[in-house]
């Protein structure tokens, strides 16, 4: 991993990056040239290289998390929740999001891995929305002596349950990609994340009724 982390920083981003470049750049300044079949393709290609380049960075934040990078200190989860969603901030305003957060405890953890770890789960809840209804994102936590639960609730579309152990392993979706953009990759690196904190992450949920994803994590992580 840490061998295709430096190959993928080098040699496999430059090619994307000039796919995306010529074909945006012929898409702006061609496309009255080009018939509709020339047009489609280019569509096409443009849209697969976006999806190949999301997918050399998601493996790049897979390849990246070990045990050598991570760095405990204390983190006030309340910040990392207010990051997150600022990061969203776009994406919450388009489809008329809210994201609920109750008082969250601070945790000995790593507060690069924890940010994407809420990011992740975020952004799932953001993707897999209803159509027809506002995302609506409650997090809430609990602790006690010896572990720290957090809870990522939310009123999408839900899956069957028997998916679960699926869904946390690479290149796993349950959707097509024509319904549902991503790479697969998301939940994984939610799950790395976790256990390199000695911790766990499940999920219950209902088709049409929503998910929810649960994380837990020791009190003393380091």
């Amino acid at each position: 991993l840490q061998q295709f982390a430096f190959s993928a920083s080098h040699d496999l981003q430059e090619p994307v990056r000039k796919l995306l470049f010529y074909s945006d750049y012929l898409l702006k300044n061609y496309k009255s040239n080009i018939d509709s079949k020339g047009l489609g393709y280019l569509t096409s290609l443009q849209k697969a290289s976006m999806r190949m380049r999301t997918l050399i960075q998601d493996l790049l934040v897979f390849s990246q998390i070990n045990k050598e990078e991570i760095k405990f200190s204390e983190v006030n989860l309340n910040d990392i929740a207010l990051e997150a969603r600022m990061d969203f901030e776009l994406a919450i305003e388009e489809k008329g999001a809210t994201i609920e957060v109750s008082e969250l405890p601070v945790i000995n953890g790593d507060k690069r891995m924890m940010l994407q770890l809420f990011e992740n789960i975020i952004s799932n809840a953001l993707k897999y929305a209803k159509k027809d209804q506002s995302p609506h994102i409650i997090i809430t936590g609990q602790k006690n002596d010896t572990e720290i639960q957090l809870s990522f609730k939310d009123n999408g579309i839900g899956f069957d349950e028997k998916y679960i152990a699926q869904m946390f392993t690479l290149f796993q979706r349950l959707h097509s990609r024509d319904d549902y953009e991503g790479t697969g990759l998301g939940l994984a690196i939610c799950r790395k994340i976790v256990e390199m904190h000695h911790g766990r992450i499940w999920a219950a949920a209902k088709e049409g009724e929503g998910a929810t994803f649960y994380v837990s994590l020791p009190v003393n992580m380091a």
